[in-house]
């Protein structure tokens, strides 16, 4: 029996040694280990989350503000509705200071018209194999049912809405902006448009003889998250 396992215990040792005298000419191979993640490590959601916004305009108009609902389809591509309200006028009207009668008017000014237009646009996100989704700049082109409301500027304000004429028109707008997110699904947004909203016709007074025929031009909004 113990002539037995000495020629077992011979017969292993004959090719470990080869094994180590081969080591001089052969290296053996490294281990190589690969860890796969159980999650990817940047996530990507299939689309962007439904938000909800409040809306600060600025455009020749002056100040406006309004409300905004966007909704994802892709990752790259959204849909936005935006309702918003400003006045409207000629770029170049002015008050003036009566010190006879101590108020102030706009001189030849026959109208006060207000601007009710409803965005409905696409917009398609850049960049977005190589940003973070924090920042998602974007373009954005739409049309634009709106309401257009004329009220006598010779009546006090409130007063004169019961005499308001209503206007329906429509038009587009084209833009580009940018999404600033945090917090998961809330974003601050900026964008600069250009809208289009032809009146038609002679179009519609503001200042006596100058009618306006076009109510779109160039918009600067603010959208903070709901």
């Amino acid at each position: 029996m113990l002539w037995r396992v000495a020629l077992l215990g011979a017969g292993m040792l004959v090719p470990l040694a080869a094994q180590v005298a081969g080591t001089s000419t052969t290296e053996l191979p490294d281990s190589l280990f690969v860890f796969e993640s159980p999650r990817p490590l940047l996530r990507t959601s299939p689309e962007l989350p439904a938000s909800w916004g409040i809306l600060l305009t600025f455009s020749g108009n002056g100040f406006g503000g309004g409300i905004s609902y966007q909704r994802g389809v892709t990752r790259t591509l959204a849909w936005a509705a935006e309702l918003t309200i400003s006045g409207a006028r000629n770029s170049d009207e002015f008050e003036v200071y009566d010190p006879y009668t101590g108020t102030i008017a706009v001189p030849g000014k026959v109208n006060r018209l207000f601007l009710l237009p409803l965005s409905l646009s696409l917009q398609y996100f850049l960049f977005t194999e190589s940003l973070d989704e924090a920042f998602s700049p974007l373009v954005a082109v739409g049309i634009v049912p709106a309401l257009v409301v004329a009220t006598p500027y010779e009546e006090e304000f409130f007063r004169a809405f019961r005499r308001a004429q209503l206007f329906g028109r429509f038009g587009a707008h084209i833009g580009l902006g940018a999404q600033i997110r945090y917090s998961g699904q809330s974003f601050l947004g900026i964008g600069l448009r250009y809208y289009t909203i032809p009146f038609g016709g002679a179009g519609l007074e503001s200042i006596r003889g100058r009618p306006i025929r076009d109510f779109g031009g160039v918009v600067l909004s603010l959208r903070l998250p709901l």
